[in-house]
């Protein structure tokens, strides 16, 4: 049980400062509020990543759309100079 619960915590990408601290928990079963703190902030971290990269790949999924939609349309992916001319207003 202890050495699954460890391949576990490798696989989680701990430090190994923190794998150390995490072991007597992993064993036994004990924890403390302190020793969820660096798994949580981690956890939470993946988070924010994940987010960051959703937001990318939405960005990506837009330019990739517009850029199908012109190749299927033969509209140029520029903005026409006079429509920008007349935006300017």
């Amino acid at each position: 049980m202890a050495f699954r619960g460890r391949t576990m915590v490798r696989a989680i990408n701990l430090s190994s400062k923190t794998i150390a601290e995490l072991i007597p928990c992993v064993v036994d079963g004990r924890a403390t509020p302190e020793l969820l703190d660096r798994p949580a902030v981690q956890r939470d971290d993946i988070d924010r990543q994940i987010a960051d990269l959703t937001d990318t790949r939405n960005g990506l999924d837009s330019v990739v759309t517009g850029a199908g939609t012109t190749m299927l349309t033969g509209r140029s992916c520029r903005p026409r100079q006079d429509r920008q001319t007349s935006n300017r207003g």
